[in-house]
């Protein structure tokens, strides 16, 4: 996506010695011409393969009923907008597949030259589309529109599943009163974002 033009990255080095990047988006014109069908690609068959392997759904640290599906209860109701539907919504989600539980671009760094994902405290089994509509919403959120729609697209994500991530991500910075501006941004560009994406 880099050498694409589609986004700008500086790297970072923090007190462990880990390298975390920094992702500056660009806001180009549509990508819908096919330049970046590889990369979904890519990242459609690497979400398939850890959905699925073993040694991940072994090693989900979290049970998403009775421990995430709570938490996001909570935050909602305290510090969210329409909180009700959102919560609905999330009690009705299944529980099919191991899932990261939040994985955005943030939790993606560079260690040598090798990628690596952190921050698995939230990793559950949990609902199949979950780590992929978390990746649009973090294209979103960053501002790199037009690359998330597509990526929303290309992975037939639920509208109403971006809306809640975007709901419960804006619940959790009012309660930290962090990044509030930002994701109040990202939930409102996602309430308007057409219903046919």
């Amino acid at each position: 996506l880099q050498n694409m033009g589609q986004i700008s990255i500086q790297l970072y080095k923090d007190n462990k010695g880990f390298y975390y990047s920094k992702a500056a988006f660009l806001e180009l014109e549509s990508i819908s011409n096919g330049n970046c069908s590889f990369i979904f690609e890519q990242l459609d068959f690497w979400f398939e393969k850890w959905n699925k392997r073993e040694e991940f759904i072994l090693h989900a640290s979290k049970n998403w009923k009775t421990e995430t599906v709570p938490y996001m209860t909570y935050v909602l109701s305290e510090y969210g907008d329409d909180a009700e539907r959102y919560i609905e919504y999330i009690k009705g989600l299944q529980e099919e597949v191991f899932i990261h539980g939040d994985f955005t671009l943030d939790n993606v760094k560079k260690s040598g030259e090798k990628i690596i994902i952190l921050d698995f405290e939230t990793a559950a089994i949990g609902p199949k589309l979950w780590d992929k509509t978390t990746f649009v919403y973090s294209l979103i959120e960053n501002g790199c529109h037009n690359l998330g729609i597509e990526l929303f697209n290309y992975f037939k994500c639920d509208k109403q599943m971006l809306e809640c991530i975007a709901a419960v991500r804006l619940a959790i910075a009012k309660r930290k009163n962090k990044n509030i501006t930002q994701r109040d941004a990202a939930y409102y560009f996602i309430q308007n974002m057409k219903k046919e994406r």
